[in-house]
């Protein structure tokens, strides 16, 4: 069972804290946010509550990787489609982008092993549109 300190920090990282930032949330020094946080999530137990939080989360709202990034892929399509007179909407497709980066990155942030991913994505401005 975590402490209070570190049980707040879990709390804080699974609401979508950077980890930095959860620490000082939970309350640890601001000044040794960085170096706290580093040290919390090599703990074995806090990187399990994590992933446990995570499951839950998963389990209750019935939403998988594949559905997030699916929903967020149709939400970048339709950006980059143009609407009557207006132009295609590049700066909404970039925070799709952005919003798939991040969380696999909270996907992978406990596994201190793995490998970094690496995601390419393309824009393709239809001929006579400009960017």
């Amino acid at each position: 069972m975590l402490k209070e300190k570190p049980r707040k920090f879990v709390e804080f990282v699974v609401r979508g804290c950077g980890i930095a930032e959860a620490a000082v949330k939970a309350g640890y020094s601001k000044k040794g946010a960085d170096v706290q946080a580093n040290r919390l999530m090599k703990q074995k137990e806090v990187r399990d509550a994590i992933d446990q939080a995570y499951a839950e989360i998963r389990k209750e709202t019935k939403w998988t990787k594949e559905r997030l990034i699916k929903g967020i892929e149709e939400i970048i399509a339709s950006a980059l489609k143009p609407y009557g007179e207006s132009r295609p909407n590049e700066s909404a497709a970039l925070k799709g982008h952005e919003m798939i980066t991040k969380y696999l990155k909270l996907e992978d942030q406990t596994d201190q092993n793995a490998e970094p991913k690496r995601i390419t994505f393309e824009i393709v401005i239809p001929k006579g549109e400009t960017a």
